[in-house]
């Protein structure tokens, strides 16, 4: 090899030292920071492990906690029913069959409203609320609310105030159900033709709450015994209610009514059997 051919050979061999020390510089450089990207990411899995493991304990402690409030709920939901049915039952008539008549009356307006499609929970608001139709008959006097005859015109102008009576008392609250209650407690004595009271109100005038619970309310009353009549049979009770089909009672409730009443009687024969068995219980 001739002098200038070492000097050549020379000289490419520094320039592939100089490339190769470029590259291992540069590799190196990479893998310092994929190292350092490594180890980012390792601490940010951790940090979001952590996190993980803090949002699962804040789920926990959120689902005990709604779970807490809505077992209050219900406790609270229940014990307002519990003292609307209390007063309810107070202010009728207050005698053993009372509990029974707003427990069945109640139930069958429910049952009445869901036949006509309303949903559950519409159905529902409409059984806890109607309970309350009678509560002004707390301001009525006992000789004339336990009368066994006939009332006469005076007499009958004083009992007829129950319905403003119970919306007087009901009206102004902040519940959604008591001010539902007062108006059905105004309303359910309203006929379809106009005849009713205390309004006079015909037709859709009246609040279709109050359309239902009068139907509810009749039937009921006519099934039972009651210190002026005796317990009427299913069959002369509907004749009696037919003959206000489009006069005292809406029309479309009234069919409504009438597809609801094997479930109306299930109920009722249902209730009493409770009510034999209770009382078979206390007299042993």
């Amino acid at each position: 090899m001739t002098e200038k051919e070492q000097s050549d050979s020379s000289a490419q061999a520094q320039i592939y030292a100089r490339e190769l020390a470029l590259i291992y510089k540069q590799e190196k450089a990479k893998r310092k920071e994929l190292e350092e990207a490594y180890r980012l990411l390792a601490e940010e899995k951790k940090a979001l492990h952590h996190e993980k493991k803090q949002l699962l304990a804040y789920a926990k402690d959120f689902r005990e906690l709604y779970q807490e409030q809505q077992q209050t709920l219900l406790k609270l939901k229940a014990a307002n029913l519990e003292t609307i049915y209390c007063l309810s039952n107070a202010a009728e008539h207050r005698d053993s069959d009372t509990g029974d008549h707003l427990q069945r009356m109640s139930h069958y307006s429910m049952l009445i409203a869901k036949t006509m499609g309303w949903s559950d929970e519409q159905a529902e608001r409409l059984k806890h609320a109607s309970p309350m139709h009678d509560i002004g008959k707390i301001g009525i006097n006992d000789a004339i609310l336990f009368k066994p005859g006939p009332y006469t015109d005076d007499e009958f102008e004083i009992m007829k105030r129950h319905t403003t009576i119970g919306y007087q008392i009901l009206k102004d609250s902040e519940s959604d159900l008591l001010q539902l209650g007062a108006v059905i407690a105004w309303t359910h004595h309203e006929k379809y033709d106009g005849s009713g009271y205390p309004r006079m109100l015909k037709g859709d005038a009246i609040p279709i709450e109050g359309r239902i619970v009068a139907i509810a309310d009749v039937y009921d009353a006519l099934r039972t015994v009651r210190v002026y009549k005796p317990a009427f049979t299913r069959t002369k009770a509907l004749a009696i209610m037919a003959k206000g089909d489009g006069s005292h009672f809406d029309p479309v409730i009234f069919d409504a009514f009438m597809s609801s009443l094997e479930q109306i009687e299930t109920f009722r024969a249902t209730l009493e059997k409770e009510s034999d068995a209770n009382t078979h219980i206390k007299t042993r």
